[in-house]
């Protein structure tokens, strides 16, 4: 039995990320959602995956976990499982994926903004430029 003290569920949505355009352009699948029980330092105890595919006409949702992840998913994540189990064959969007994370308290921990990036400055008075 895995200890989740001190971690808490958190998800990450690829292509909202700062980086994930350039990310996806090197995948078989069109979106990414990975979903798992994160510790405050880094890290994870296991974590899964949502990926949405093209498939023929439609874009699809396909749930992936590794092994080492399952007790994770049975132990923390039955109410999203539970909620999933709901959307059963409706080819459930990204973005409408999230919300139902969202609901269920689990924390959004995608970067949207790169950190590192420094405001554009006017080269005539040097202020930033909105």
């Amino acid at each position: 039995m895995k200890d989740y003290a001190g971690c808490k569920r958190q998800f990450i949505h690829l292509s909202q990320a700062y980086y994930g355009k350039a990310l996806l352009k090197e995948r078989d699948y069109v979106d990414i959602v990975t979903i798992g029980m994160c510790h405050k330092d880094g890290g994870t105890l296991g974590e899964f995956s949502v990926k949405w595919y093209e498939l023929g006409k439609r874009v699809v949702p396909r749930l992936e976990c590794f092994d080492d992840a399952w007790e994770v998913l049975g132990d923390c994540f039955c109410d999203l499982l539970m909620l999933m189990g709901k959307e059963d064959d409706t080819n459930i969007s990204p973005l409408a994926f999230c919300d139902i994370l969202r609901k269920l308290k689990i924390e959004d921990y995608t970067m949207r903004e790169n950190p590192s990036a420094q405001p554009e400055k006017c080269p005539t008075c040097g202020q930033d430029v909105p």
